[in-house]
């Protein structure tokens, strides 16, 4: 019997699955409002799934985390750490609760960072870096924020940048 998780049915990934095998949505979705956000939500969840070797059991950036929606579907698909990190303070006072209350505080965070283009880390700190539906908001010249994004990621690391609706 297939496992799903918010109704998105999950593979086999080694000699582990995702998920408890309900066909509920996860915690996190639950609190979401609107079938909207839990549509982006499941949406990413199916997107990341794909490439969840790159980051499972690995400590991951979320660049532009907003209300922290690809935190918890980083967490929720393995990602033992992540810290999301977010210029719009409002979003990140929403959704640092949620993530709480979907007991995923534990291992993720939303940071307020003003300006991403210089982040509060190290070289190499990170796995993994996701930028998702985020670069086109972004002000250009868009190299610096790159490259700092790319300084961000350790030796072997990647970096995905994900659904870019308005180019």
């Amino acid at each position: 019997m297939p496992q799903s998780l918010g109704g998105i049915e999950l593979k086999h990934l080694g000699s582990e699955q995702i998920g408890s095998g309900a066909d509920s949505p996860d915690a996190f979705e639950r609190l979401l409002q609107g079938e909207t956000q839990k549509e982006r939500y499941r949406t990413l969840l199916n997107t990341l799934i794909e490439w969840r070797e790159l980051f499972v059991a690995r400590r991951v950036l979320d660049f532009g985390a907003s209300a922290g929606t690809s935190t918890a579907a980083l967490l929720q698909l393995g990602a033992a750490e992540v810290i999301g990190v977010e210029p719009d303070l409002d979003r990140v006072k929403l959704g640092a609760p949620l993530l709480a209350q979907a007991g995923l505080a534990d291992r993720g965070a939303l940071l307020h960072v003003s300006d991403t283009s210089s982040l509060p880390f190290s070289d190499g700190e990170f796995s993994f870096v996701l930028a998702n539906a985020v670069v086109e908001h972004i002000p250009r010249p868009r190299e610096h924020y790159i490259r700092e994004l790319w300084r961000v990621v350790a030796r072997g690391g990647r970096l995905m940048i994900n659904e870019l609706p308005n180019k």
